[in-house]
């Protein structure tokens, strides 16, 4: 059963978006330019929210 939000089950989507952002910020977190810039943390949060309505 869907949330609503995605046309998959939660427990499907939610691994795949979690997998992908953990990628993404443990790569731009090993550059130390990148840890204090407030754009990493919004670009982290526009794509989790692009995942999940593409989903």
């Amino acid at each position: 059963m869907g949330s609503g939000l995605v046309r998959s089950p939660v427990s499907a989507t939610l691994p795949q978006i979690s997998s992908r952002l953990y990628l993404t910020w443990g790569i731009l977190w090993s550059f130390p330019e990148t840890q204090s810039h407030v754009l990493v943390s919004s670009l982290l949060i526009s794509w989790s929210i692009t995942e999940a309505s593409l989903s």
